[in-house]
Protein backbone atom coordinates (compact mmCIF):
# COMPACT_ATOMS: atom_id res chain seq x y z
CA UNK A 1 0.00 0.00 0.00
CA UNK A 2 1.23 3.43 -0.98
CA UNK A 3 0.47 6.00 1.45
CA UNK A 4 2.01 9.36 -0.66
CA UNK A 5 1.12 10.12 -4.22
CA UNK A 6 3.92 11.26 -6.15
CA UNK A 7 2.56 14.31 -8.87
CA UNK A 8 4.14 17.03 -10.95
CA UNK A 9 2.43 20.27 -10.57
CA UNK A 10 1.74 19.75 -13.94
CA UNK A 11 -0.17 16.51 -13.97
CA UNK A 12 -1.96 17.55 -10.38
CA UNK A 13 -3.80 20.56 -12.19
CA UNK A 14 -4.49 18.58 -14.85
CA UNK A 15 -6.28 16.17 -12.77
CA UNK A 16 -8.27 18.82 -10.84
CA UNK A 17 -9.11 20.17 -13.88
CA UNK A 18 -10.49 16.97 -14.93
CA UNK A 19 -12.28 16.10 -11.67
CA UNK A 20 -13.72 19.85 -11.53
CA UNK A 21 -15.32 19.40 -15.05
CA UNK A 22 -17.34 16.76 -13.90
CA UNK A 23 -20.10 18.76 -13.36
CA UNK A 24 -20.94 17.89 -9.87
CA UNK A 25 -20.13 19.27 -7.03
CA UNK A 26 -20.52 18.23 -3.67
CA UNK A 27 -23.88 19.21 -2.10
CA UNK A 28 -26.18 17.74 0.21
CA UNK A 29 -23.72 15.23 1.67
CA UNK A 30 -20.54 15.63 3.59
CA UNK A 31 -18.10 12.65 5.01
CA UNK A 32 -18.18 12.07 8.30
CA UNK A 33 -15.14 10.76 10.60
CA UNK A 34 -15.89 7.17 9.65
CA UNK A 35 -15.38 7.84 6.22
CA UNK A 36 -12.21 10.03 7.13
CA UNK A 37 -10.80 7.09 9.36
CA UNK A 38 -11.50 4.96 5.68
CA UNK A 39 -9.73 7.16 3.36
CA UNK A 40 -6.49 7.71 6.14
CA UNK A 41 -5.95 3.92 5.65
CA UNK A 42 -5.23 4.37 2.13
CA UNK A 43 -5.42 8.25 1.03
CA UNK A 44 -3.79 7.46 -2.54
CA UNK A 45 -6.65 4.66 -3.27
CA UNK A 46 -9.09 7.64 -2.35
CA UNK A 47 -6.64 10.55 -4.11
CA UNK A 48 -9.33 11.97 -6.93
CA UNK A 49 -12.07 11.51 -4.24
CA UNK A 50 -10.42 13.17 -1.56
CA UNK A 51 -9.61 16.31 -3.98
CA UNK A 52 -13.12 16.34 -5.04
CA UNK A 53 -14.60 16.69 -1.76
CA UNK A 54 -11.90 19.54 -1.12
CA UNK A 55 -12.26 21.51 -4.35
CA UNK A 56 -15.44 21.21 -5.66
CA UNK A 57 -17.82 23.36 -3.56
CA UNK A 58 -15.65 25.70 -1.80
CA UNK A 59 -18.45 28.09 -1.04
CA UNK A 60 -20.43 25.12 0.76
CA UNK A 61 -21.46 25.89 4.43
CA UNK A 62 -20.10 23.42 6.62
CA UNK A 63 -21.41 22.35 10.47
CA UNK A 64 -18.50 22.09 12.87
CA UNK A 65 -18.83 18.80 12.88
CA UNK A 66 -17.89 19.30 8.90
CA UNK A 67 -15.34 22.26 9.42
CA UNK A 68 -13.44 19.19 11.46
CA UNK A 69 -13.52 16.48 9.00
CA UNK A 70 -12.63 18.88 6.51
CA UNK A 71 -9.86 19.94 8.50
CA UNK A 72 -8.65 15.93 8.92
CA UNK A 73 -9.14 15.88 4.98
CA UNK A 74 -6.75 18.35 4.43
CA UNK A 75 -4.36 17.44 7.02
CA UNK A 76 -4.35 14.00 4.82
CA UNK A 77 -4.31 16.04 1.76
CA UNK A 78 -1.14 17.40 2.82
CA UNK A 79 0.54 14.56 4.51
CA UNK A 80 0.03 12.58 0.92
CA UNK A 81 0.61 14.73 -1.72
CA UNK A 82 4.72 14.90 -2.88
CA UNK A 83 5.13 16.91 -5.58
CA UNK A 84 8.34 16.76 -7.59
Amino acid sequence: MENVKRITPEKFDAMLERIMSNGKPIANWYPTMDDVAEISRNPVKYYEFLLWILESNPDQELTEDQIEVEKQLQKIFKQCTQFG
